[in-house]
């Protein structure tokens, strides 16, 4: 039995995250709180990462890149507090722990297989 270290990954003076930001190998259980200086989420940013437990994401987000929290399986809970207008393909597929997400209203298309 692997014991399972906590921690909070906080990005400040950033204005967009991908794929290289953090890598989906690490052993821990994260929390991540965006930085309100981040815009843009890229495409595939998060894919594959197996320690990201929840997402807290600031009203600064313009744009969530298609695939960017793909087979997170480890995430239970994210909030998106942004004006986004969509969530795109693919963005939560195979989040299979995923029990709770809080989607704003101005969000008004979902692509397809988000949450498949």
């Amino acid at each position: 039995l692997q014991k399972s270290i906590f921690g909070t990954l906080h990005f400040r003076k950033v204005d967009s995250l991908s794929s290289s930001t953090i890598q989906p190998e690490l052993k821990t259980r994260l929390t991540l709180n965006v930085s309100p200086t981040v815009k843009v989420i890229h495409a595939q940013a998060f894919k594959n990462n197996q320690s990201l437990m929840l997402i807290n994401l600031p009203n600064t987000i313009t744009n969530i890149g298609e695939e960017a929290f793909y087979q997170c399986k480890s995430l239970t809970n994210v909030t998106i507090l942004s004006p986004i207008k969509s969530i795109g393909d693919y963005t939560f597929y195979e989040c299979s722990m995923l029990k709770e997400i809080s989607i704003p209203p101005s969000v008004i298309s979902i692509g397809k297989c988000c949450f498949y």
